[in-house]
């Protein structure tokens, strides 16, 4: 929170960050960061050099939706705008939400365990709830980066941190994955 915001925190961001930056270390073999690391180490690289393969893949369909869906919620909740009229603009446009769908879960387990940390450590505010409103109104439930969207959002840090959100903690996971390809596979 420090880092991001230039103070410490006053209640309970810094617990809800770190929840957030554990549930963003690593996701399963399905990411493109986690097969750019692994086929990188493969080589016989140096540690940093695999990890900074993974770090390079991560774009705005791979971590760069918590960035996108940040500055959505942010500009909404800015302008006052509601979630039947926003959904609305994007299917005009045809547009995909970010922060919405995932190609492998329905509903991921990661997100209620921080929507329910955030309400219950008084950190959820007017862009959780709009996140929700949005999800009630696509009938879609939001993904990770969706909710990591609304939590950073409600403690204040600006949308353009959104992709640090994601590439700290998955740092950690690569340098794990980029490890255990050199010395097991």
């Amino acid at each position: 929170y420090l880092t991001f915001k230039g103070e410490l925190p006053k209640g309970n961001e810094g617990r809800i960050i770190e929840m957030i930056m554990v549930s963003s270390t690593d996701h399963s073999f399905l990411a493109p960061s986690i097969d750019a690391t692994r086929f990188v180490a493969s080589g016989g690289v140096p540690l940093q050099a695999s990890v900074a393969a993974g770090i390079i893949s991560l774009g705005d369909h791979h971590g760069g939706a918590i960035e996108q869906c940040s500055k959505l919620l942010q500009d909404s909740v800015k302008a006052g705008s509601q979630a039947a009229e926003i959904v609305s603009d994007y299917k005009k446009r045809k547009q995909r939400i970010p922060g919405f769908g995932h190609p492998w879960h329905d509903r991921d387990p990661r997100n209620l365990t921080l929507i329910q940390k955030a309400k219950e450590w008084n950190v959820a505010g007017d862009h959780i709830a709009l996140i929700e409103s949005i999800a009630s109104e696509l009938k879609l439930p939001a993904n990770i980066d969706g909710v990591i969207s609304g939590i950073i959002s409600d403690i204040g840090i600006a949308w353009q941190y959104g992709r640090a959100f994601f590439i700290i903690p998955r740092a950690v996971g690569l340098s794990a994955h980029a490890v255990e390809e050199t010395t097991r596979e």
